[in-house]
């Protein structure tokens, strides 16, 4: 008996544990994992349970590279955020080598793809591509971590669209797309959907950065005449009007061809194209062919191109709900300190005409308080920008602007470099931003002509030159260049020439905003596409001396108009009439948006609007 026990005891258990060693074997026993290696690219994969090494089914996967690495997993999933909350977890279910890259499907078929750029192992690319259904507007959210044998390096040059890293004595930096950042917290990149662009760089910060510009620059090196500079520019307007007019051009759907060959509806091509052809005396034709396609997307006609194409009442309802849904993020970016907003070209005019006062006081309060030595780059150059260049509702802002003046020694200078012949400014280690590459040059030859100061101009100039450089036949000019010191080795998403346009050339017809601030407050301005060579404003009356082409039709919106009594238009008391569109020329007054709209057709150059309160 007392053997019986002995052996019931101990097989008991053994069976216990034979049981538990036999689940956990069924479970894990298909769980493998499959690596591969690029250079300093380490790349595992977690193959489905069931599967063996040599399927690319997988449910988890992690990518390493030089202290950094991307873990994508059940607990460490890929969010979809809208509206800041998760839409959607994803996962890996499949994995492909391609050369140098290795590309991770997610569940809804969504592919994240790890890219050694240099085989010296200095830089990795993580590229998203969207499936169909991901929400627009929305936001990705990717975990991130740093590795054991690396830390973050808070004082080399980390910025809110750039992590610094310093991995076994070398130093990278995590760089984001634009308008994208990181949750260091939680441990993750955040990238908007409609940034533009959704590749991730980490790249290694190269030795001996030394900033030799001023001396590339000396003694008149490297200067561009004015006639080189504005031949260069008149060729690029020619190529992109080309475009705009014919080669891009799809008359049957109203859309003009992308670079990526999608079609589609453009307002920035409508008042790009529109004001050229005034300005070339080719109205007629260009109106026709934008009038057909802008009837055909009338939803997506903005303020601006009302200027041209009228259908006012509507425009200026609609924009006025967009307008209050910016200024109110603005003003939410502004209490939380963000200096993002001065990315926002025309960030003074549009708070102070088309926002409200508080808005305005918030920027100008952001101006006197923001420490221009640590922004990003980015936000810098749009600094120097408002200082320089952006049309401003006052001019007394140009003296609370100056303390952005010292930006271009201080942050652009440093920032350039020389890749071949040419020059650009470095956004982020190894990454150009030809945008903000063309803006710093267009600022720098501004302050260059100001201040007299030849080497500014010279330097400003080159780096527009640079970047006009890298344009196609057809006027579009890659997105992001990235580098490295074997020259460009990749580039991601493209600048339309309608949106270069407005940067490059002052045309008077391309339609804009007279700011009323002085004379009425916020909210005031003029709406046209011609000139108003004197603007007389009192308590009872308004006098505008306007300009304009020989019987050319146009458009005035006078914002923030207080009820009047009688107003002179084309030398006669005009009566108000909503349908006023209808006709060769009339006026209507709203009195509950203070909007005075103004269809002006007249067969002379020159007249008054006179109002009388």
């Amino acid at each position: 008996m007392y053997t019986r026990k002995v052996q019931r005891y101990f097989v008991l258990p053994l069976l216990y544990v034979a049981i538990v060693f036999g689940l956990l074997y069924i479970q894990f026993s298909g769980a493998l994992t499959v690596r591969r290696s690029y250079g300093d690219l380490r790349f595992t994969g977690t193959l489905a349970v069931g599967e063996d090494e040599t399927s690319s089914n997988i449910i988890a996967a992690r990518a390493e590279f030089n202290g950094i690495a991307f873990e994508l997993s059940q607990g460490e999933p890929i969010y979809i955020l809208r509206d800041g909350q998760i839409e959607r977890s994803l996962i890996p279910t499949r994995y492909q080598t391609d050369g140098n890259r290795i590309v991770v499907t997610l569940e809804d078929g969504s592919e994240i793809t790890f890219e050694t750029v240099d085989p010296e192992g200095s830089a990795m690319h993580l590229i998203a591509e969207p499936s169909a259904d991901w929400p627009q507007p929305g936001t990705l959210s990717i975990p991130y971590r740093v590795t054991n044998r690396a830390v973050t390096d808070i004082g080399s040059g980390a910025t809110a669209e750039t992590i610094s890293v310093r991995y076994e004595d070398r130093v990278f930096f995590l760089s984001t797309p634009p308008r994208s950042g990181f949750d260091q917290i939680e441990g993750r990149v955040i990238v908007p959907f409609n940034g533009g662009s959704q590749v991730i760089r980490y790249a290694e910060a190269r030795a001996g950065q030394s900033n030799a510009v001023e001396v590339s620059f000396a003694e008149g090196q490297r200067r561009v005449p004015d006639e080189t500079y504005n031949t260069l520019i008149q060729t690029y307007i020619d190529q992109a009007y080309e475009g705009w007019s014919d080669l891009r051009y799809n008359g049957g759907s109203g859309t003009w061809d992308m670079r990526d060959g999608t079609p589609r509806f453009s307002d920035e091509i409508v008042l790009a194209y529109l004001a050229e052809a005034w300005a070339r005396n080719e109205f007629d034709a260009a109106y026709a062919q934008a009038r057909r396609a802008a009837d055909l997307h009338a939803a997506q006609v903005g303020l601006r191109s009302m200027a041209f194409l009228g259908n006012m009442r509507s425009v200026i309802s609609r924009v006025a709900e967009e307008d209050r849904t910016l200024a109110a993020e603005l003003s939410q970016r502004l209490t939380d300190s963000d200096p993002t907003v001065f990315q926002q070209l025309d960030l003074l005019q549009f708070a102070a005409l088309r926002g409200n006062e508080a808005l305005y006081r918030q920027v100008r309060a952001a101006i006197a308080e923001v420490d221009t030595r640590v922004v990003d780059l980015r936000s810098a150059i749009g600094m120097l920008w408002q200082a320089t260049v952006a049309p401003l509702p006052q001019a007394e802002l140009r003296a609370e602007l100056a303390r952005f003046r010292d930006i271009a020694e201080d942050r652009v200078l440093p920032a350039i470099r020389q890749l071949g012949d040419e020059f650009y400014v470095q956004i982020a280690e190894g990454e150009i931003d030809t945008l903000y590459s063309l803006l710093a040059g267009i600022a720098l030859d501004r302050v260059g002509q100001q201040e007299d100061n030849e080497l500014l101009q010279s330097i400003g100039r080159n780096l527009v030159v640079a970047v006009m450089g890298l344009a196609d036949t057809r006027g579009f000019i890659p997105g992001r260049v990235f580098f490295s010191d074997q020259g460009f080795t990749g580039q991601d998403g493209s600048y339309g020439p309608e949106s270069i346009y407005p940067l490059l050339v002052d045309n008077p017809a391309y339609p804009r905003l007279i700011s009323l601030y002085d004379d009425l407050g916020a909210g005031s301005y003029i709406l046209t596409a011609v000139e108003f060579p004197v603007i007389d404003v009192s308590a009872d009356r308004h006098s505008y001396v306007l300009q304009y082409p020989f019987e050319r039709t146009h458009y005035i919106l006078m914002q923030g108009i207080d009820p009047f009594q009688s107003m002179e238009l084309f030398g006669l008391v005009w009566r108000n009439d909503p349908s006023f569109e209808r006709y060769s020329k009339g006026r209507h007054y709203e009195a509950a948006t203070e909007s005075l709209m103004i269809k002006y057709n007249d067969p002379t150059t020159e007249r008054n609007i006179v109002i009388e309160f």
